[in-house]
């Protein structure tokens, strides 16, 4: 718990290279001296934002965060590469729960819908959210997608 030369690292308290870890369930941030500089570890924070307890910061621009995350580099890049019927940040991703699918690039699982189609002849979408074919073609009733079409 010693990095003499600035004091004591994270989770520790202390002077010099005498450290102590602080209590469990309790961290502190580096250079704390006392036990009473540690606190309680864990964290409030919505998504989107890092701290402890409810002390939140927002994470910085184009970044986000799962709820609870408690440093900044728990922020990561705000974007999703997932394909058609799964949702997730980046590559980490993981499928819609079944009878449900997503567009590419989903990032949350709240994102995912009922995959069924409502849509009459001539349209597609899910759901009751139709789009007309293009111009001079025509779609089976319950077309999803926009290849539907013929």
């Amino acid at each position: 718990g010693i990095n003499a030369e600035y004091g004591c690292k994270e989770g520790h308290y202390g002077y010099g290279d005498d450290c102590k870890k602080c209590p469990q369930h309790k961290t502190s941030f580096s250079r704390a001296k006392k036990e009473s500089d540690c606190f309680e570890d864990i964290s409030y924070c919505e998504e989107g934002h890092y701290g402890y307890s409810d002390n939140c910061k927002k994470c910085p621009q184009h970044k986000t965060s799962f709820p609870r995350a408690k440093k900044e580099s728990n922020c990561f890049k705000n974007v999703s590469n997932c394909k058609e019927g799964q949702y997730g940040y980046g590559n980490n991703c993981t499928d819609c729960s079944e009878g449900f699918t997503s567009f590419n690039n989903t990032k949350k699982q709240a994102e995912c819908f009922l995959d069924r189609s409502n849509c009459k002849e001539g349209y597609y979408g899910y759901s009751d959210n139709c789009t007309k074919c293009s111009k001079g073609k025509t779609s089976f009733p319950r077309g999803k997608k926009e290849s539907d079409c013929f």
